[in-house]
């Protein structure tokens, strides 16, 4: 394919979603590129899933609950979308923090304040633990991540989208301040736009691209699963300790966790 209005670089979730919501809005000269064989491959398919509404980052907070609402409306199966509601820890209550409940619980989502009793009256293993307050989100939960970037990539390439995967940005064609072109090697894409969607590698492509630094880099994830525990509730709430910055959701009849 040797032009698209649309390039988007990454197949993982930003640019699945992206790809999905361009070809929704009827656009269909969109290529996305992926460099591994595979979608999804590094932190789209090794994350923990949890679907969080309160976040003491504003913007990132309304995305999050319009992100939440479009999964809730998308699930069609009960493993699609486990809405079993999180806790969130803190022993000093974080101002935005707060702001962010009070604006989801605004905009309708179920959401308070709960005492230290009542949270490890929902989680019992948290009894002793170092917090004094917890925020708990009835509606957030555990997506399934593989079939939600399935679905974005799917729906996009019904309505046009092309996904090339095993292909590098090597470079771009720049005329007069704008990127006319994506280099893959030998070969040029041409284009009108392109989209950075390359996760912990974005700041790589926006070096080739000439653009502003961004402050990325490429870490492994850190995420473990315990072997079996007797306490499991696969229907509990996933707990986010955000003092700590710490997290366990359950996993089958284990946990799943980040230290």
């Amino acid at each position: 394919m040797h032009h698209a209005r649309y390039v988007i670089i990454g197949a993982g979730f930003a640019g699945a979603a992206t790809a999905y919501h361009l070809a929704m809005a009827g656009e269909k000269d969109i290529l996305i590129l992926e460099r591994e064989p595979i979608a999804g491959t590094h932190s789209s398919g090794r994350n923990a899933a949890m679907v969080r509404q309160i976040v003491p980052d504003h913007a990132i907070s309304g995305l999050a609950r319009a992100s939440a609402a479009f999964i809730r409306k998308w699930a069609r199966e009960p493993h699609q979308y486990r809405m079993n509601g999180s806790l969130l820890l803190y022993k000093d209550a974080p101002p935005a923090l707060l702001q962010s409940m009070e604006e989801a619980r605004q905009a309708g989502v179920k959401c308070g304040v709960l005492r230290y009793a009542e949270a490890v009256e929902r989680v019992n293993s948290l009894h002793g633990a170092d917090f004094n307050e917890a925020i708990y989100c009835a509606t957030d939960g555990v997506v399934d991540a593989a079939a939600l970037l399935t679905f974005y990539l799917s729906e996009a390439q019904a309505r046009g989208a092309k996904l090339i995967t095993r292909k590098t940005v090597t470079g771009f064609k720049i005329e007069n301040e704008q990127i006319v072109g994506v280099q893959l090697g030998d070969e040029l894409v041409r284009c009108e736009t392109v989209i950075n969607a390359a996760g912990p590698w974005a700041g790589e492509i926006g070096r080739l691209a000439q653009a502003g630094e961004m402050p990325m880099r490429v870490t492994r994830r850190h995420l473990f699963a315990t072997p079996p525990i007797s306490w499991v509730d696969v229907n509990g709430p996933f707990v986010w300790d955000v003092t700590h910055e710490v997290y366990f959701r359950p996993e089958t009849t284990s946990l799943l966790t980040r230290t």
